[in-house]
């Protein structure tokens, strides 16, 4: 994977490429050094093929839990070094007149770009409510608009004009 960005980027999963000791290994070899060394193995009598490193110009972007790069940049020597750029999203965001509106913004861009059945007052309203459940709060909206989405398609497919409250709560049960 890593030879095959070379010149680009490769987003791997944090907790699956340390999961693999051997590819991790390589992986921080590889950023290191700026090569990275192809063996094929074919696995018919142990015959192991070995070709000359290549360079390596790869940007490598880990997508994890913030306590895994905690964990690395204290276990893993130049960790933070190798892996410069955090980035955090927020999962949550406050409930207010903003905010509710950029979400009935998100419903609306969503309903024209999928050709969804349009949402009622009490179908957004049964949205934003999911969303706060989903917080477990009646202060803080979720930003998990994945899951928002395919709960909007579920209910408009289960919707036979405009998306109500009835639609959004078979949806999401």
């Amino acid at each position: 994977s890593l030879a095959k960005a070379n010149g680009g980027y490769l987003i791997l999963d944090a907790m699956s490429v340390i999961q693999d000791a051997k590819a991790f290994g390589k992986l921080l070899y590889a950023l290191r050094n700026g090569e990275v060394s192809i063996n094929d193995s074919n696995g018919m009598f142990g015959v192991t093929t070995n070709t000359k490193p290549l360079k390596a110009n790869t940007k490598v972007v880990l997508v994890g839990a913030n306590w895994l790069r905690y964990v690395l940049s204290e276990k893993v020597g130049g960790f933070s070094s190798l892996f410069k750029v955090h980035s955090e999203f927020k999962s949550e965001m406050r409930y207010a007149k903003n905010t509710i509106a950029k979400y009935a913004n998100f419903i609306n861009k969503l309903v024209e770009k999928e050709n969804l059945h349009e949402f009622s007052k009490s179908g957004m309203e049964a949205i934003l409510e999911e969303s706060l459940r989903k917080c477990d709060s009646n202060k803080k909206l979720s930003c998990n608009f994945g899951y928002i989405a395919d709960l909007m398609r579920e209910a408009s497919y289960f919707s036979s004009k405009k998306v109500n409250r009835r639609d959004v709560e078979k949806a999401v049960h």
